[in-house]
């Protein structure tokens, strides 16, 4: 049997009010350590259930953690932010939505509830949904990759937490082989 590498973590922000996103990045990184890398927020109008929900103009950015997660993991992560996302509600409404997924050498994956027919169940109701794969230094989206993804929105932002995440990998390799020592 072969080791589970570990993954990047990246969580999707979509939000309408900064105050709120910053909350929300102070709960994540008491839960799962400093953040690396943080976009720039951009317009967001990709869901018009997360528009009726939360109203407009909404905004959505990405944040990247330090700590590298093992991807097994990732059900759990995202039922942590469920809990936040309820944390946050104003008179029963979202005031932020968040997307936990991970990152790898060849691919960016996000979870959700919702089945599609591209998801693969991972446990306790959440689903997988690779959105993006690398090939080389660019980026492709998939045919269900939705519209901000295939538009190319954020190759750069995802570039840059692909880098990041080659050094974390390439640190906890050099670790692995000097405890071996």
């Amino acid at each position: 049997m072969y080791p589970v590498e570990p993954v990047k973590l990246v969580v999707s922000l979509i939000y309408r009010d900064e105050p709120v996103r910053s909350d929300a990045k102070e709960f994540m990184m008491r839960r799962w350590g400093l953040i690396d890398y943080e976009s720039d927020p951009v317009p967001y109008s990709g869901s018009e259930k997360i528009t009726e929900e939360m109203g407009t103009p909404l905004f959505r950015s990405f944040v990247s953690f330090t700590r590298l997660v093992d991807p097994g993991e990732i059900a759990l992560i995202k039922m942590a932010c469920l809990g936040l996302e309820e944390r946050f509600r104003y008179q029963g409404k979202r005031r932020v939505n968040l997307d936990p997924g991970y990152l790898d050498f060849f691919k960016v994956v996000f979870t959700s509830t919702r089945y599609a027919g591209q998801r693969v169940y991972h446990s306790a109701g959440i689903y997988l949904d690779t959105v993006l794969f690398f090939v080389k230094d660019k980026i492709q989206p998939f045919p269900w990759s939705t519209a901000d993804f295939k538009n190319h929105f954020y190759d750069q932002d995802f570039l840059t937490i692909r880098g990041l995440y080659k050094q974390g990998h390439d640190s906890l390799k050099k670790q692995a082989e000097a405890a071996q020592k």
